[in-house]
């Protein structure tokens, strides 16, 4: 039996709906814990032998493209002809697996426009399993968004009615407002952490600039804003706060003064981001846009791709870190992949290699505007960060420390087609760190503790 593959594959199409369904029973007598099921497509792990016994025409790394007419019929008669290429649409398409592919494959190259939406990127993590686990606790959680300034104006179109909390006395805040609203970055982190987690207070910390060109001037923003976050920490001692920073370092040539930055966690802006972990806060880091297959143009050449693309406090053993797939479940080739450099690892976990932890999607859309697209690993970390703020809303870090959530969210992770390791020794544990994350697993081991 050859190896069993995974395939995205559409349903609801007449002529080969019964063959269709034979597949996803195959799957799932094999991989039901890993078979998705949609009303328009299915992930299905099959053999190609699986496929011919089915379809008796195929043939390997054949795409099967569904009747012309039956495609019009599915879509509406008023589509025109030429909104179709391949004069069809596809009915199969092939996914190496993970844990073999290092070429090929969609998720190793450029991603194309954001084909699915929130909706679908909320169900890839179940979602809905944290908002009722959030449901029933009444923890005040407080998100501070370390980014280029929120907009309170937007931020009520959206349904947000709480108003943004300052941090007193921060200088050298500025919010980006030469930006559109609805797309500015801070705004858009908002949006994915008020969709899992609607009852959190969000707090302002505005002073990312639009590239991180000078980490000694950072690390001194950093600094302050540390310092000016511990006080209000101590004057809401019974309230759980959860730091968010979907940015990163992308080229080593801006690793100036105060040490380095890059590789080594004693440097004062990691220092900064380990010293909120001490004091009970939960940290969420983005991944960063590094990754081998299509690394932002603005990175480095010698820092993308595989052991060097996750770099400075992104890569600190104490802050969640997450990289990103799309709303299926398919990794994307700009996620930068790890494992961490040495000298950002701690003795607490004996220096071994952890990041990414997680994946998290993103590379979707808005359900109510297509033309708000979410993507990158910041879309992932805000994911992310609005799952660690709903689990906040119930379970306070008095009961569970940030690193114990950490723990537990990499224990529930799903592993979509390969075996998780904590030697982060394979490709694919490079790119998914121990899985994607999964909110109905987490929850359900959450209400043991």
């Amino acid at each position: 039996m050859s190896q069993r593959n995974r395939y995205f594959i559409w349903r609801g199409i007449a002529s080969v709906d019964q063959q269709v369904n034979q597949l996803i029973d195959i799957s799932q007598k094999y991989q039901d814990d890993l078979t998705r099921l949609t009303d328009e497509f299915a992930v299905i792990f099959v053999t190609d032998e699986e496929i011919r016994e089915v379809f008796p025409s195929f043939v390997d790394g054949q795409i099967l493209i569904p009747d012309r007419d039956e495609v019009y019929d599915k879509a509406g008669k008023a589509e025109a002809p030429d909104r179709f290429p391949l004069a069809g649409t596809f009915l199969l398409g092939v996914d190496a697996p993970i844990s073999l592919a290092e070429y090929g494959g969609r998720r190793n190259i450029r991603p194309g426009p954001p084909s699915f939406d929130r909706r679908r990127a909320e169900a890839l993590i179940e979602a809905d399993a944290i908002r009722t686990f959030a449901a029933c606790g009444e923890q005040t959680v407080n998100v501070v968004i370390v980014d280029g300034g929120l907009d309170e104006g937007y931020l009520r179109s959206i349904g947000y009615e709480k108003g943004v909390k300052p941090i007193p006395n921060l200088t050298g805040a500025k919010t980006q407002t030469h930006v559109q609203e609805s797309r500015r970055h801070a705004n858009a982190v908002a949006r994915s952490i008020l969709s899992i987690a609607p009852e959190v207070t969000l707090v302002d910390a505005p002073i990312l600039p639009d590239r991180i060109e000078n980490t000694g001037l950072f690390a001194w923003r950093v600094i302050e804003l540390v310092l000016r976050l511990s006080s209000l920490i101590n004057a809401h001692r019974d309230e759980a706060w959860v730091v968010v920073c979907a940015w990163g370092l992308l080229d080593r040539k801006y690793d100036r003064p105060l040490g380095t930055y890059a590789d080594d966690r004693r440097h004062p802006l990691s220092v900064m981001f380990e010293y909120l972990v001490s004091k009970d806060v939960d940290v969420v880091f983005s991944a960063g846009n590094s990754g081998l297959f299509w690394p932002d143009g603005s990175s480095g050449p010698t820092d993308r791709g595989p052991f060097q693309s996750i770099m400075g406090s992104n890569g600190l053993s104490s802050v969640l870190t997450v990289g990103a797939v799309d709303a299926i479940g398919q990794w994307i080739g700009e996620s930068s992949q790890g494992p961490e450099p040495v000298g950002l690892r701690s003795p607490v976990y004996g220096f071994e290699p952890r990041k990414p932890d997680v994946c998290a999607p993103s590379w979707f859309r808005e359900d109510d505007n297509r033309h708000a697209a979410f993507t990158g690993t910041s879309g992932a970390c805000a994911v992310a960060a609005g799952v660690v703020a709903g689990v906040r809303r119930r379970l306070p870090s008095s009961a569970l420390s940030p690193a114990g959530l950490i723990d537990e969210i990499r224990a529930t992770a799903r592993r979509e087609g390969y075996t998780g390791g904590s030697d982060r020794a394979t490709p694919a544990e490079w790119r998914f760190g121990s899985g994607i994350i999964d909110c109905a697993a987490l929850a359900a081991a959450l209400e043991n503790l």
